[in-house]
């Protein structure tokens, strides 16, 4: 899109942020001044910074499923080693007293 014109025929998604730019250009004494305008621009055009935080949290999205799964798999271990439990009694509470026949 070198044209300036966008792929409808209109003006690029970037034009404006060239607008800017150039204009900074033009009117600035030193063209460090522009850097801003130039790094939106360049964003604009190759989307480095975007790309490079999509990936950033694509990382950490899996790390902490790997560490979900580590402690899914440590839990499973704790279990395997004391025996199977359905979850259906607890093994801590005492055992209730058993009821009292009827007497006669």
């Amino acid at each position: 899109m070198a044209s300036g014109f966008g792929i409808k025929g209109g003006p690029s998604r970037c034009f404006a942020f060239w607008q800017d730019f150039r204009k900074c250009y033009l009117t600035a004494d030193e063209p460090s001044e522009c850097s801003l305008q130039k790094e939106d621009y360049l964003e604009c055009l190759h989307h480095t910074k975007e790309l490079e935080r999509a990936h950033m949290i694509q990382r950490r999205m899996i790390e902490v499923q790997h560490e979900e799964s580590k402690r899914a798999r440590e839990t499973v271990r704790q279990d395997q080693s004391q025996g199977l439990r359905l979850g259906l009694i607890d093994p801590n509470a005492e055992s209730p007293a058993e009821p009292e026949a009827p007497k006669a």
